[in-house]
């Protein structure tokens, strides 16, 4: 049997994006008859992992990759595994260039083309991937080049998601949505309260203009620099989307683990506005009920192409971007900014969008939603097994 390591970490600094694309990955590679084992610096990966895969943990400094790799070829060896998936930033050349040479096979996901490294296959999903000179910028060492949207790895949900909605989402239960509820008091009796949150707009009849209830908002797994509370403020004061007259209206908050409820969103879930979706696993339902997403730029945002909700994105790290201005410059999504830069700007355009779409009658939301579906097959994930395997 084929058996392949997956190095990745998971915390409160590290996007959840490098953990939940490294399982969908794991699962296509489990598919197709290998065993799968994580590696990670520490044991916070471990909720992301639970049962599912082996884990082995090297008690290193996520940031200082290098001083890992002794122990690291210890256990390959041991373990008699030739070939690694690397999914971090602070993988060096010369941390790739030893796996190499000491006999196993590295791929590398690389969306930042800073450095050339020696890798055997080099992974770049972005849209604008193909276009960036990959072979000219490697020259001789020529690794296998997996670039563009064909190897986005979209989880199985959103596969069987998108090739049900038909451009529009439909949630017939409330008990389909959760959170893990630790963090916050009365979550329960909030979304109980409130079930035709969960109802969503998206009815086999289509939408009514000038009507949008439920927002779909991410600012990342752990939301670093608190965005969830300034663009959820916006919403809610914004006198064009009437939340404060409405209260059918919700935002629903996706965040990962690692995310900390602020007292302001704390108070927006006791009055309703806000319904938290923390470290759930049916994204693309949530997703799919929803009329309009507001989302980083990044796994997050080929997910809801996927199931065709009209999205808007933003920025708050240098990788973020490439991916961000590909969208809006096909004109699939359009793009508000970098937060870094310009808060008011970004969450200016961020409203502006939302007004848009709440506009929009039936068939132009179907229209873009359609379009939007057609970017990605869901058949990245088994596309990058497939080299993960023949390597």
């Amino acid at each position: 049997m084929n058996k392949i390591a997956i190095r990745v970490d998971a915390n409160e600094i590290v996007a959840t994006g490098h953990i939940m694309r490294c399982r969908t990955i794991a699962g296509s590679l489990q598919q197709m008859g290998c065993s799968v084992v994580f590696v990670s610096a520490d044991n916070n990966i471990a909720p992301y992992i639970q049962d599912e895969y082996p884990f082995h943990v090297l008690e290193s400094n996520w940031r200082k990759m290098e001083e890992e790799i002794i122990v690291l070829l210890d256990f390959l060896h041991e373990e008699e595994i030739d070939r690694i998936l690397v999914d971090s930033y602070y993988a060096t050349p010369e941390y790739i260039r030893i796996l190499e040479s000491n006999g196993i096979r590295t791929m590398y996901v690389d969306d930042m083309q800073k450095e050339v490294y020696p890798a055997s296959a080099i992974l770049n999903y972005s849209p604008g991937a193909p276009g960036l000179g990959y072979e000219e910028f490697y020259g001789e060492l020529s690794p296998k080049f997996l670039l563009g949207t064909k190897y986005i790895p979209i989880r199985e949900q959103f596969v069987q998601k998108s090739r049900t909605t038909e451009g529009s989402g439909f949630i017939s239960s409330a008990e389909r949505f959760g959170t893990d509820g630790e963090l916050i008091k009365n979550i329960d009796l909030v979304a109980n309260e409130n079930k035709e949150a969960f109802e969503g707009v998206h009815r086999t009849y289509g939408y009514k203009t000038d009507e949008l209830n439920n927002i779909f908002l991410t600012t990342g797994g752990a939301d670093s620099m608190g965005l969830s509370e300034i663009i959820a403020s916006a919403i809610i004061r914004d006198p064009e989307l009437h939340f404060k007259e409405d209260r059918n209206k919700k935002i629903h908050l996706l965040a990962g683990r690692f995310y900390r409820v602020t007292e302001k969103i704390q108070q927006y879930i006791e009055d309703g506005y806000v319904v938290l979706h923390q470290n759930v696993s049916n994204v693309a339902d949530i997703m799919s009920s929803c009329d309009v997403a507001i989302t980083p730029a990044g796994t997050t945002l080929y997910e809801l192409c996927s199931v065709g909700v009209l999205s808007i994105s933003f920025v708050f790290a240098e990788n973020q971007e490439p991916d961000a201005l590909y969208f809006a410059n096909q004109g699939y999504v359009p793009y508000a900014g970098d937060f870094r830069d310009d808060v008011n700007e970004a969450l200016t355009a961020i409203l502006t969008y939302v007004e848009e779409v709440q506009s929009m009658d039936t068939t132009e939301r179907l229209e873009i939603s359609n379009r939007l579906k057609r970017l990605i097959d869901g058949q990245g994930a088994d596309r990058i097994a497939e080299v993960l395997t023949e390597m």
